[in-house]
């Protein structure tokens, strides 16, 4: 559903692989705020960008907060 959400089908394997190993709260997240981008700022794909903002998501939440 979020490979046809983000139009990135090529990619569904890749996006298997980030639902199996995030919180479904994360992806939730990275979705809305990979939706957000507009098409003109894509330079690769949307999932390219979904990818990236889990990572960085998955960064912060490990990561202490002083």
């Amino acid at each position: 559903m979020i490979a046809v959400d983000l139009g990135d089908m090529e990619n569904v394997a890749a996006i298997r692989k980030l639902v199996g190993t995030y919180p479904r709260q994360l992806l939730d997240q990275a979705l809305v705020r990979t939706l957000a981008v507009p098409a003109d700022r894509i330079r690769s794909s949307r999932g390219a960008i979904f990818t990236g903002i889990v990572r960085k998501l998955a960064a912060e939440a490990r990561s202490p907060t002083p």
